[in-house]
């Protein structure tokens, strides 16, 4: 349900850039990142469900080291990005990205691939 309402939040904070209004940019930023929480709660407390203690060490270093690489390689880009397009675009990629990624989720986690 988070990732739910994350890709909504993400989409209305785009929305509100490219509106200039600051008020539906703060909330849904502040919507975006409750939803971005829950959803990775929930889905690591459902990776640490089915694994032993011993593995847990590997499972988070690796999914803090591919987290971490996301953010850092979205980072250099858009840095780059922005030097020849504004916030507000680079805002709007980053929303389709987040949409598509999170709709992948979605049909991935429904067809019981990922418990």
């Amino acid at each position: 349900m988070g990732i739910v309402f994350f890709t909504f939040a993400v989409i209305a904070l785009a929305v509100g850039l490219h509106a200039g209004v600051l008020l539906p940019v703060l909330g849904a930023s502040l919507v975006a990142g409750m939803a971005l929480g829950a959803a990775f709660t929930a889905s690591m407390r459902g990776m640490l469900a089915g694994i032993t203690p011993r593995e847990r060490a590997g499972l988070l270093a690796t999914v803090y080291l591919v987290s971490y690489a996301g953010a850092a390689v979205t980072g250099l880009i858009a840095g780059r990005l922005s030097r020849i397009v504004g916030l507000a675009e680079i805002a709007t990629g980053y929303a389709a990205l987040v949409v598509v990624a999170c709709g992948v989720a979605l049909v991935v986690t429904r067809r019981g691939h990922v418990k």
